[in-house]
């Protein structure tokens, strides 16, 4: 049974002994326990009510009548905080490293000032029209935005906000996203063999193995197994979290020996594959500053390449070069550390003579007993 009145209503639901208080304020439907009686429901009904008129912001007024204090007066900037610190009990530290960065961009945004009571799908939407107009890709918009719903979605599950306007935002279409670069043989090779000489072996293990960025600068020396010729990624530095042993080419083997013959053994037992003149491991910035240079010091690649190319597309050079080699695609999905085979199908395009003579033996298997024996037997 509900009461109702010229502001909001109380009732109680079914098989419950408690009262409700509903009501509409500032775009919001607001539901709170009001009381374990319908008259301590009704005296709080009135005071919300006397408050708001009185010129109370509604978060305020929560906190007051019904010590409504979670969430009610963060804003979205300080949620982010909050969700950032709880991140690595669910998530690997890579992808909370790249959470970072999205969140500086987040910040910047009109709304992330805001209470989160306060904000409105609309405000939204018009933040990702204007990041499109001022040149960021439907992708990167829509990473953003993804992060974003679900650092509120995150408060929703803990009762610190009432509900996700991200959610109600429309995502933007990806099609026609620029191709990734992909670079030749000859091209990879020009590249290594204008790249200075600290970033090389960096350059070598992308070009080589195909492994990602953080993937490679996380490597430690006790990820190198040379009797086996392989590197080890760790179950928590990979996107999919299953961990992967990954071949070396012989030269690169022949690299990280060389390394090793100047490998400096630290006491405090961290000792990075790869380092930079000083010693210290390679950071993002480091790296993106030498790869720069040695993209941009090699003049005789493409200027279109040299112009577009960034290091994850050395991964997806690795990738082609592959297919193009005939490797099967499960095999390059299994070494790029793939999660699922429509991500490595990306690649299958490159290998149009592969596919072809999977079909001819196909052909041969299935030809009439006669034909085969001409051809000499399946």
């Amino acid at each position: 049974m509900a009461r109702r009145a010229s502001f909001g209503h109380v009732f109680q639901p079914k098989d419950r002994n408690n009262w409700y208080l509903r009501f509409d304020w500032d775009g919001r439907r607001i539901t709170r326990l009001a009381g374990t009686t319908r008259t301590v429901a009704e005296r709080n009904r009135t005071r919300v009510h006397s408050l708001l008129l009185d010129g109370r912001p509604v978060e305020e007024v929560l906190a007051e009548v019904f010590n409504d204090v979670n969430g009610s007066r963060l804003t979205f900037a300080e949620l982010a905080d909050l969700y950032l610190r709880a991140a690595p009990q669910f998530k690997k530290a890579s992808t909370v490293a790249g959470d970072k960065k999205r969140v500086a961009v987040l910040r910047k945004a009109p709304w992330a000032s805001r209470l989160l009571c306060r904000l409105r799908r609309e405000e939204i939407a018009r933040w990702v029209t204007e990041r499109t107009a001022g040149g960021a890709s439907g992708a990167t918009v829509n990473r953003d935005a993804c992060l974003a719903s679900a650092i509120v979605g995150w408060a929703v599950e803990r009762g610190m906000c009432e509900e996700n306007p991200f959610r109600k935002v429309a995502r933007l279409s990806e099609r026609g996203r620029k191709r990734e670069t992909y670079l030749t043989a000859g091209e990879a090779r020009l590249l290594l063999s204008k790249s200075p000489e600290a970033v090389r072996p960096v350059l070598l293990c992308a070009l080589t193995t195909g492994m990602r960025r953080g993937e490679i600068l996380s490597l430690d020396w006790s990820d190198v197994d040379l009797e086996k010729g392989v590197l080890l990624v760790q179950p928590e530095r990979e996107k999919a979290g299953r961990g992967r042993p990954v071949p070396m080419v012989a030269e690169l083997k022949a690299c990280v020996k060389e390394l090793e013959s100047r490998r400096v053994r630290r006491m405090d037992g961290k000792e990075p594959l790869f380092v930079r003149p000083s010693g210290e491991r390679w950071d993002e910035s480091a790296l993106r500053q030498a790869f720069l240079a040695a993209r941009n010091g090699c003049a005789d690649l493409p200027a279109e390449k040299r112009a577009n190319l960034r290091f994850h597309d050395l991964r997806h050079t690795a990738a082609s070069l592959m297919v193009t080699a005939g490797v099967p695609l499960y095999s390059v999905g299994k070494v790029l550390g793939h999660s699922t085979p429509q991500t490595t199908a990306r690649y299958a395009h490159l290998a149009p003579e592969a596919e072809r003579a999977a079909i001819e033996k196909l052909g041969q298997v299935l030809a009439p007993p006669a034909a085969q024996a001409a051809s000499g037997g399946a």
